[in-house]
C-alpha cells in the first residue's frame, strides 16, 4: 500500500492453478476510486460469462458517476 496527501494506492493477486486476477486500486480525498482488474488465464478455460459486482446503498451514492 502506498500512502501520499489525498491518496492511498494498493496492489494485490489472488487466484488458483487456472486463473489469477490482479487488483490495483487507488482512493482520491475527494472519493474519486480507480480499480484496474486483469484476469490471467495460466491453462486454457472457457468461461460462460465474467462479472464485477459492485453493491451500494443508492441512498448513499446521491453523485454516484460510471458507465
Amino acid at each position: 500500500m502506498k500512502k501520499n496527501d489525498g491518496t492511498v494506492a494498493w496492489q494485490v493477486s489472488n487466484g488458483n492453478d487456472a486463473v489469477r486476477m490482479d487488483v490495483s486500486g487507488k482512493l482520491e480525498f475527494d472519493g474519486f476510486l480507480t480499480y484496474r482488474i486483469k484476469i490471467i488465464a495460466l491453462k486454457d478455460l472457457e468461461l460462460r460469462d465474467i462479472a464485477l459486482d459492485i453493491p451500494f446503498d443508492p441512498s448513499s451514492a446521491t453523485y454516484l458517476m460510471g458507465l
